[in-house]
């Protein structure tokens, strides 16, 4: 009985503590979950005597709103905060799952102290939600490298200035020893041998070696490269190695990039692909293109048929064609009237207004024109554009021309001998059969012709 008891009591006090401990942690999913994590800091690493801004990002994991988020940052040599800068700053509250690029990001700028060692040292940070107590985070590393063996690149620079497809440009870089010995054995390395970047060295290779440099001297190391062909337009990013030692051997290594800006004129060409118009005062369609012929994509092209005294505009005049990429072509349609002489043959030019923006935004607009040839009722004979009328049909015009004439003839003896038309009305009926041909024939016919009585 005893035994039995003694189960029945452990029994029960697992099921609590098994409650206690989902209860923990279904309180402790729901409740809010706060991550700090170090950004960067700039410079990195930072020299000592300057300043350091270090940024962090306050995130949320949790499923629950925080309360309002207060954090201090506790500087200890060799870091400190000027007079002016705050130490602690409000945050507000962190929504629940508040992460990634909607995370609270916090500023500080510390300065390094002169006589900072080289090497990484480390920073506190804490923070309290609302009310609560203060929780401090672990140390956050910050780099310091003394100026002792800094080798700089102040100054790039291209020339040309602007850089082109298939063209050649050498590349300057200003070297600077900021260290307080010499350096040594010093190799810069571009970093162009990938096939995303479109540039070759001529007449050298992409490395240059600099046996050593004074403090405080400079150095202008050049590269000749070629633009390739294929570049179209757009800022590279050039990786750049800088390897180099100090007095004592030490050796220190560099991986810094820079852009080269390379921009092509868009080009492009108009043709006329089709033309359903072969002679003057006939309406028809005309089917224009557009090539893309550079190396760059033709971006929000818009193509505008502008009006002429040669022709008549039927149908829309303005065309969206959108983006040409490279070695890419579209069409656009218009319907028109063609007016001229019938009786010569001339190449009419249409008349295009073309706008449209390069790979860096920047607008254009062109006027071009493209020649259509029409022909003559003569050449267009000749060369079969038009066909000339059968045998029969010109036999059946010709039966209906005499017909009308005949028809016309008897009208207007008519009109003449009429007994009921006399003086001014007689006049006006002869005058209208006259002038307005078969039309007044017609209308003599059907009206004037009548007798009185009839």
């Amino acid at each position: 009985m005893k035994r039995n008891s003694l189960i029945v009591i452990v029994a029960m006090i697992a099921i609590v503590v098994l409650a206690g401990s989902v209860l923990s942690v279904g309180v402790q999913a729901a409740a809010p979950n706060i991550q700090v994590t170090m950004l960067n800091q700039n410079p990195d690493p930072v020299e000592p005597g300057s300043y350091v801004e270090l940024r962090f990002k306050f995130e949320n994991m949790g499923t629950e709103a925080s309360d309002s988020i207060t954090v201090e940052i506790l500087p200890e040599y060799p870091f400190s905060l000027d007079q002016t800068g705050d130490k602690t700053k409000e945050i507000g509250a962190l929504q629940a799952r508040q992460v990634n690029d909607e995370g609270a990001i916090v500023y500080y700028k510390l300065r390094v102290d002169e006589q900072a060692v080289e090497g990484t040292n480390t920073i506190k940070l804490r923070y309290k939600a609302g009310s609560g107590g203060w929780i401090t985070l672990e140390k956050y590393e910050v780099r310091i490298r003394t100026e002792d063996a800094v080798l700089a690149i102040n100054e790039v620079e291209t020339n040309p200035k602007v850089l082109t497809s298939g063209e050649p440009v050498t590349i300057t870089f200003k070297l600077r020893n900021m260290a307080d010995s010499l350096l040594k054995d010093i190799r810069l390395t571009l970093g162009i041998d990938s096939a995303a970047v479109p540039f070759a060295p001529i007449g050298s290779t992409n490395e240059l070696t600099i046996r050593q440099l004074e403090s405080g001297g400079t150095y202008l190391a050049s590269f000749d490269l070629i633009v390739e062909p294929s570049a179209g337009s757009q800022v590279y990013k050039i990786p750049v190695n800088l390897t180099y030692a100090d007095k004592q051997g030490v050796k220190y290594s560099k991986k810094m990039s820079f852009g080269l800006k390379v921009e092509n004129h868009p080009q492009y060409e108009l043709n006329l692909e089709e033309s359903k118009i072969t002679m003057p005062n006939t309406k028809g369609s005309v089917v224009v293109s557009i090539s893309n012929i550079g190396t760059s994509t033709i971006s929000f092209v818009m193509m505008e048929l502008l009006p002429s005294d040669d022709y008549t505009i039927l149908s829309s005049s303005k065309v969206y064609i959108g983006n040409l990429e490279s070695d890419d072509y579209e069409t656009s349609e218009y319907t028109i009237f063609m007016k001229g002489d019938a009786n010569a043959t001339q190449d009419v030019p249409l008349k295009f207004l073309l706008t449209y923006k390069d790979s860096y935004n920047k607008e254009y607009q062109d006027e071009k024109e493209v020649d259509l040839r029409v022909y003559s009722m003569s050449d267009a004979l000749q060369y079969k554009l038009s066909q000339p009328q059968s045998p029969t049909t010109q036999i059946v015009t010709i039966m209906i021309g005499i017909v009308l004439v005949i028809f016309w003839l008897f009208m207007l003896v008519d009109a003449v001998r009429h007994p009921s038309h006399k003086g001014v009305k007689k006049a006006l009926w002869i005058a209208l059969v006259v002038f307005a041909f078969v039309i007044g024939a017609a209308l003599y016919y059907l009206i004037g012709r009548k007798r009185n009585g009839s």
